[in-house]
């Protein structure tokens, strides 16, 4: 399905011939991960060819350029529409059919507010398109331009008009936007009575002002606008309960989709530096892993002292490591599924190249740290001039003296095995003892195009060496270790350094600049290529994206302070939702609440079911038991899960409990006599029905149900008897 959004949607062909929905793309990054329900799903990244940066768009459109805003403004509406393709709201809601789609919705079975639909009204023919896979257009067409009324036109047409249609019909179905009041703020909807009723959840979008905080209705455009002081784009816009949409995107996936026009390089940046942290980030942090490990070694250490079955205790204790990262990482079976199927988890137009690029940069350093500490007058004779770039040892120094002078800062030398003989290589071999027909070639394009080795290369007698020109158009080096240096802030001098390491070509650190001028100043003097100077402005996109990031943080706070002096636009203010909204911002809380609650294997899996299912979408009724003696830490899990309904600000959506009042206080519930309603002792219909009231008003937005003590309930209580 991945490999079909890139090649039919995207347009991506091998012969770079391709061209898709958004245009021609260059380049594209995606990372399949799964979510904390473990259902899997695809974080994308597409670069299109020759698209201007947010600030060069801005520039333009300010600049009064009219023909670059016609073609820009025709680029965006063919991308994304803000209305139906048949009809209106009105129109289309009398027209398409609808279904009774009632079924067992567990304990919210009783208040399903659909009404009955009248099956005979749907035509007999009629299927819904969100449950049919969509129509393939025509293979063959006409290539005239003017109006042909060939077969191969007609039928496209026909083709068309359906498209139009199914997607009206998908949209009107999955996107439009119905706003509901919230259960926390029954009180104000009480003294509001324009706020709708509340949705069967307790969930709603109507704050307590009476206001969507969804944003919906959305401002109504009848054509495109350029804000001629900002440049800010409002597109075009006929239905103010819909998101932008786009209509390929939507007849393909047959669901609810939205598109999004970033309308500031603010918003572009933040954006960019969140989507890019979040599908790069790792799955378990190195302290995490050790941490897992050093666990599983204390509390199984009798694993390993059996001398008489020392190989099965190291694959007991091998087992039980596994397993113990494996419940960390939170693998559940569809992930699993993915891997034992062998299809990928991430998908890639470009090649990656590991380039660990501090080894260089250091190397370089440590050549010029030498040449002045062997200019230091007091260690070494006047008369006595030393090989540039080697350290001299004077013969009465104490042993280790040379050693000491390199610092940290030393690159690494691994040792290797060739035949009968120990070899070192350093990272920086492959690039110094290049070919000397490569002598022009500079360190990052090496990274990209080297194919190892040159005769004077420890590795020479079994490996040759190559550079292939092609691999510029598809590698890209991956830097690995610390982040490369600002170019803005920070130390200029390093910056100057990195760049002229990367850039410049070199075979010594002491090639690069002369003894008698500063790393800017042989910067400033070194004559880079236009490709050069875009990558060193590639490489601060990142810190852009992050200062982009920090100001929509700060604005947030002062928003959320009630500082009426922030001001930000809608894209803005709905892209700082999107920004601030971490879909693994749960899986951290139930992380920080299992150690605050010390749960044990069995208690955290006991809250992580709860928890993860209180995380989805619509899901299906979860039924559990959760059993022991007494002790073994049931009213534990029951914490923990009250707290994190507290942090996610629902804690109308778990009730709590319990056949008696003791029992109930135990657990900080009540009964559940007097919370469902049994009448006891009572009769009267009158009675019977206000008790049914209450139960309903009081079973809005409650998800769970949590009966403590069960075994003391009574058996006609639970069956209806």
């Amino acid at each position: 399905m991945v490999e079909l959004f890139i090649k039919h949607i995207c347009g991506w062909e091998s012969n770079e011939n391709g061209r898709g929905v958004f245009g021609k793309p260059s380049a594209y990054f995606g990372t399949v991960e799964q979510q904390g329900r473990m259902t899997l799903h695809l974080h994308f990244l597409l670069w299109i060819d020759g698209a201007p940066s947010p600030q060069e768009i801005r520039d333009k459109l300010l600049s009064g350029d009219s023909k670059f805003e016609e073609q820009l403004i025709a680029y965006m509406e063919s991308c994304q529409v803000g209305e139906f393709q048949t009809g209106t709201m009105e129109e289309l809601k009398a027209r398409i059919p609808k279904f009774n789609r009632k079924k067992d919705k567990g304990i919210h079975t009783l208040f399903d507010p659909e009404e009955d639909i009248d099956m005979c009204e749907i035509p007999e023919n009629y299927i819904d398109p969100t449950l049919t896979l969509p129509e393939a257009p025509p293979h063959t067409w006409c290539e005239r331009n003017d109006n042909c009324q060939c077969p191969s036109c007609i039928d496209l047409e026909m083709w068309y008009e359906r498209f139009k249609g199914t997607f009206d019909d998908i949209v009107f179905r999955s996107n439009v936007h119905k706003c509901f009041g919230r259960k926390d703020n029954a009180d104000s909807a009480i003294a509001n009575k324009s706020t709708p009723r509340q949705h069967l959840t307790g969930k709603g979008c109507i704050n307590k002002h009476g206001v969507c905080t969804a944003r919906f209705p959305r401002t109504l455009f009848d054509a495109t606008e350029v804000d001629r002081k900002t440049g800010h784009i409002s597109l075009k816009k006929h239905e103010p309960m819909i998101n932008n949409v786009t209509p390929t995107v939507s007849y393909a996936f047959r669901c609810n989709t939205d598109t999004t026009c970033l309308g500031s390089g603010t918003a572009v940046n933040s954006t960019a530096g969140y989507v890019t942290d979040y599908i790069t980030k790792g799955t378990l942090k190195t302290h995490q892993i050790f941490s897992a490990m050093y666990n599983v070694f204390s509390n199984n250490s009798d694993v390993l002292s059996d001398d008489s079955q020392q190989l099965n205790g190291a694959r007991k204790m091998i087992l039980k490591v596994v397993n113990s990262l494996s419940a960390k990482m939170e693998i559940g079976a569809p992930m699993a599924a993915l891997y034992l199927l062998q299809n990928p988890d991430y998908y890639t137009s470009h090649e990656f190249q590991p380039f660990y690029w501090k080894n260089f940069v250091n190397y370089v350093n440590n050549q010029w740290e030498n040449l002045r500490d062997n200019a230091q007058p007091q260690d070494v004779d006047n008369n006595t001039r030393s090989p540039v770039g080697i350290d001299i040892v004077p013969p009465d120094a104490p042993e280790g003296t040379a050693a000491d002078r390199y610092g940290a800062g030393d690159e690494t030398v691994r040792m290797g095995r060739s035949g009968n003989n120990f070899i070192s290589k350093a990272s920086t071999d492959d690039y110094r003892y290049r070919p000397i027909e490569h002598e022009k070639i500079n360190l990052y394009e090496w990274i990209q195009c080297s194919l190892r080795h040159h005769e004077e290369h420890p590795m020479s007698d079994s490996h040759l060496v190559a550079c292939d020109p092609e691999r510029r158009y598809y590698v890209v080096p991956n830097f690995l270790g610390p982040a490369l240096p600002r170019k803005d802030k920070g130390d200029r001098e390093d910056y100057c350094m990195a760049m002229m390491t990367l850039f410049a070509p070199w075979r010594s650190g002491l090639d690069l600049k002369g003894s008698e001028c500063t790393w800017q100043e042989a910067f400033d003097a070194h004559a880079f290529t236009t490709r050069q100077l875009q990558l060193m402005k590639n490489f601060n996109v990142r810190y852009e994206c992050y200062d982009a990031r920090d100001d929509f943080s700060a604005a947030f706070k002062k928003i959320s302070a009630g500082e009426q002096s922030v001001v930000l636009s809608d894209d803005e203010e709905g892209n700082l939702a999107q920004v601030k909204n971490d879909a693994y911002e749960w899986i951290t809380v139930m992380d920080d609440i299992v150690k605050e609650y010390s749960l044990n294997t069995g208690q955290e899996r006991a809250f992580r079911i709860v928890a993860n299912h209180a995380t989805c979408i619509a899901p299906e009724q979860l039924l559990m038991h959760l059993g022991g003696m007494g002790g073994t830490g049931k009213s534990q899990v029951i914490k923990a899960l009250v707290a994190f309904f507290e942090r996610r600000k629902e804690p109308y959506r778990f009730v709590l409990l319990a056949p008696t009042g003791t029992a109930a206080a135990l657990i900080g519930g009540t009964t559940y006599h007097s919370f469902l309603g049994f009448q006891t002792g009572r009769v009267g219909n009158n009675d019977s029905m206000l008790s049914t009231s209450d139960v309903i008003e009081r079973m809005k937005g409650v998800g769970y149900v949590l009966m403590d003590e069960i075994s003391m309930a009574f058996m006609t209580n639970l069956t209806g008897g």
